[in-house]
């Protein structure tokens, strides 16, 4: 399954012609299985590979990279902020 948050969801099947009311109480209904942060996370981790202190221009690349994927700026954050700290504790 790809990783994608919840906007780029919404905005995909929008595309496909799909009523948004419906995508969205669908969405929430399934809001508790899904757990956008833990989905940003799998992506960054995957996207970046082995664990290393990103520098500005990677972070920068990286928190596009899943915004693109459509996940918040607090989940973004988070999802970063783990990968880094994950760098630190394998040192």
């Amino acid at each position: 399954m790809r990783k994608k948050g919840k906007k780029a969801v919404l905005y995909a099947l929008a595309q496909k012609g799909v009523d948004r009311e419906l995508v969205e109480s669908i969405l929430e209904e399934q809001e508790d299985a899904r757990d956008e942060y833990e989905l940003a996370k799998s992506a960054a981790f995957a996207k970046l590979g082995t664990p290393h202190r990103l520098d500005e221009k990677e972070y920068r690349r990286a928190a596009g990279f899943l915004t693109r994927k459509g996940f918040g700026s607090s989940e973004i954050r988070r999802a970063l902020e783990e990968y880094q700290d994950s760098a630190d504790e394998e040192s």
